[in-house]
């Protein structure tokens, strides 16, 4: 157990009915356009990547445009940093929320981010559109992402944040 804990310092509280239950991985990454905007993580660099680009529901009447599309990464460290499950995508996949309340000295607000490179983000948003591989987390679908891809593209080679 103490040797998990070492490895995968980010781990998902959920309660499943039957007790408390933790999830632990190595890593946790949030998409987004505004800073402070989401407090939503999640174990998929992919999965952070396609919100940052399309948010939580896109479609083309709504397509996501508040900005840059930027991506944290939680540094690890010796902690294990907890986040509470989040329930609105299901109970499966490694999805968290940073708590509302203080969990003592292992509050995830307190973990140390970094911002992932534009080069990596684009990347890995092209090779997401290229190989069909939504995370269905977004609405995003072959047919909307590569417009609106190259459309925030210009995010990246305008010098906005």
């Amino acid at each position: 157990m103490w040797q998990d804990i070492l490895k995968k310092p980010f781990g998902i509280l959920d309660d499943r009915g039957d007790g408390m239950h933790l999830d632990t991985y190595d890593e946790v990454f949030q998409g987004y356009q505004i800073e402070g905007e989401s407090k939503y993580w999640t174990s998929s660099f992919d999965e952070a990547v396609e919100y940052a680009f399309f948010g939580s529901e896109m479609n083309e009447e709504n397509p996501r445009d508040a900005g840059k599309p930027k991506v944290l990464r939680a540094i690890p460290s010796k902690k294990l940093y907890y986040l509470l499950r989040d329930k609105e995508y299901g109970k499966e996949g490694g999805r968290g929320i940073e708590p509302p309340f203080d969990l003592g000295e292992d509050y995830f607000r307190d973990a140390k981010k970094e911002r992932v490179s534009d080069k990596e983000i684009v990347k890995a948003m092209r090779r997401i559109i290229d190989t069909n591989s939504f995370s269905k987390v977004t609405g995003a679908t072959p047919n909307n992402a590569e417009e609106h891809f190259n459309k925030m593209l210009e995010y990246f080679t305008s010098g906005y944040e």
